[in-house]
């Protein structure tokens, strides 16, 4: 009888326009407000979602929740917004950085929510990245990661009361490309980044971008020259190799071409002179029977 009445105070609460609409095919765009004065860069927009909710608010309707967090640009904030898996409305909209230890939703926009229904209007709704002790939030110019936690305290559910303090864990994310991690620039490349050959040290040298260049760093002159996207520029001692095969190739050449001009010397003069016999190699003059070879009591050849 309990969990019927307050389902129909929930169903009321909708149709009276007391709590957010739910729309399961909504696409939430955290910066509606803000897209036209932010720089939004591809697949930079990541969704986690609460997979199990406690059993003594599930018993009562209550969803899981979800966290929309959006990376754009390339500051050292992000957007992050809190809403019920369902809803098309944030229960909370924000930008945070890494200082950032905890956000809770204001008691204004809990207000009238299923979880203020279901636990009292002294219930609050908070989100921390911190985990064992340690903020997990990172944020690079590339990338971001971290590993957030709902908490809901001062929930007194009917009947039963006041229950402890629930901390709601959910997994992990990462969105962006963390480039920094690669080290080579065959890593950097199969990793989806561009390599910089700037001059640059290895653990700065790879960076997210596309074939124009990098996103939020530098590289080298406006021409493009240093920026390596999709493959790797030849290493300075491969080059060095190449040239020192080719120059003795040339010096090999020219030592040849040195001798088969002495020989043609030796042969236009006479005799030749090859391992200490003597030879007498036949030339136009002996085709045409002005030169005997038959003369000579050396070696012939």
């Amino acid at each position: 009888r309990i969990q019927f009445c307050l389902c129909f105070l929930l169903s009321f609460a909708m149709a009276e326009g007391l709590m957010p609409s739910f729309d399961a095919n909504h696409k939430h765009n955290i910066r509606a407000n803000n897209s036209s004065k932010r720089s939004v860069r591809p697949d930079q927009s990541r969704t986690v979602c609460t997979s199990s909710m406690p059993a003594a608010l599930t018993r009562f309707g209550i969803s899981d929740l979800c966290l929309d967090v959006d990376v754009y640009g390339c500051g050292e904030t992000i957007g992050i917004g809190v809403r019920f898996k369902e809803s098309s409305t944030y229960l909370a909209q924000q930008d945070i950085d890494t200082s950032t230890s905890q956000i809770c939703v204001s008691p204004q926009n809990l207000s009238n929510s299923p979880l203020q229904l279901i636990c009292g209007a002294s219930s609050t709704l908070c989100l921390s990245f911190m985990r064992f002790g340690r903020n997990t939030l990172q944020i690079t110019p590339d990338s971001v990661a971290g590993c957030p936690t709902f908490t809901i305290d001062s929930c007194q559910l009917p009947i039963v009361g006041p229950i402890p303090s629930m901390g709601i864990p959910m997994d992990c994310f990462s969105a962006g490309e963390d480039c920094e991690r690669f080290t080579t620039c065959d890593q950097c490349v199969e990793g989806g980044c561009g390599w910089c050959s700037a001059g640059l040290d290895a653990q700065h040298s790879c960076m997210s971008g596309n074939t124009m260049g990098p996103f939020c760093d530098n590289c080298g002159t406006p021409c493009g020259c240093n920026w390596h996207y999709g493959s790797c520029p030849v290493p300075l001692a491969d080059l060095e190799a190449a040239q020192a095969r080719l120059n003795e190739t040339t010096r090999n050449m020219t030592d040849l071409s040195q001798r088969l001009n002495q020989l043609q010397s030796a042969v236009s003069s006479g005799p030749v002179q090859l391992g200490g016999v003597e030879y007498f190699c036949e030339s136009e003059k002996v085709r045409k029977g002005e030169v005997s070879l038959g003369a000579s009591s050396s070696s012939r050849g």
